[in-house]
């Protein structure tokens, strides 16, 4: 489906739909959030989204604001949201990194709540070397659920489109139209809505690589088929990092 034929046929759908959406940089539900991470402490530490949870999100440590992205480490520097966990959610993260991905050490954690055995995360581990990646998804079962993608150059910028539920957990690289689905997840969700969501990192102690990341979306208790959130990345997310600071993965 085209762009525009997707765009035209979400018109009659509900405040959900992507052509609300691309209205705003936001969402338009209670709880959701959206952070353009760039440029100073004041525009990306702001929630976006016009029904969002919270105005600012919380700096902790030394995280860098740079022209095209804020960079941070996993534990050490990163934005503190008050977008809270569910057990279905869906949402969109921007990334880069110049990690080794050797050891958890150097390993970056993008996005979650995820600590020892319960919440979410996305992170990357080593696959043949940097710059690639193997990044995961990580939503927290008694089982334990994991969505594993390969990237191919995790230093170039790649957008993620991400699904939890009690019965999916899935990736989409919306950059290289590729994506990965865990094995159906067993055991129930273990959601901590009371440990709030974290960009640059979650809340485990072993990771520690650092990330850039210029765009991050979350929306609570729904989920977006894969054209309308291609729909919000052509239309919203891609214009957005194409600005002449931003490069492109191919």
């Amino acid at each position: 489906m085209s762009g525009a034929l997707a765009e035209r046929s979400l018109t009659a759908i509900n405040n959900d739909s992507p052509v609300i959406l691309l209205g705003m940089p936001g969402g338009n539900k209670a709880g959701d959030g959206t952070f353009t991470l760039q440029g100073v402490q004041a525009k990306s530490t702001r929630n976006r989204a016009p029904r969002g949870v919270g105005t600012l999100a919380t700096p902790v440590g030394s995280v860098v604001y740079d022209t095209t992205h804020i960079e941070g480490v996993a534990g050490s520097a990163y934005l503190n949201t008050d977008l809270i966990e569910v057990e279905t959610f869906c949402g969109f993260l921007t990334f880069a990194t110049d990690a080794t991905f050797s050891g958890t050490a150097n390993q970056p954690n993008m996005a979650g709540n995820w600590q020892s055995s319960n919440g979410w995360s996305l992170f990357a581990i080593d696959s043949t070397g940097a710059p690639t990646c193997r990044l995961r998804l990580n939503m927290y079962t008694s089982g334990n659920n994991l969505a594993t993608l390969v990237i191919a150059n995790a230093a170039a910028y790649t957008t993620i489109y991400f699904r939890v539920s009690a019965t999916l957990c899935r990736i989409d690289d919306l950059t290289h139209a590729t994506n990965a689905v865990s094995a159906a997840p067993s055991g129930s969700r273990v959601t901590v809505p009371s440990r709030l969501i974290r960009i640059l990192s979650a809340y485990s102690g072993s990771f520690g690589g650092g990330c850039k990341v210029p765009w991050f979306s979350y929306f609570p208790n729904r989920h977006f088929t894969l054209d309308e959130a291609n729909v919000i990345y052509n239309r919203k997310i891609k214009p957005y990092l194409a600005q002449p600071v931003f490069a492109i993965a191919a």
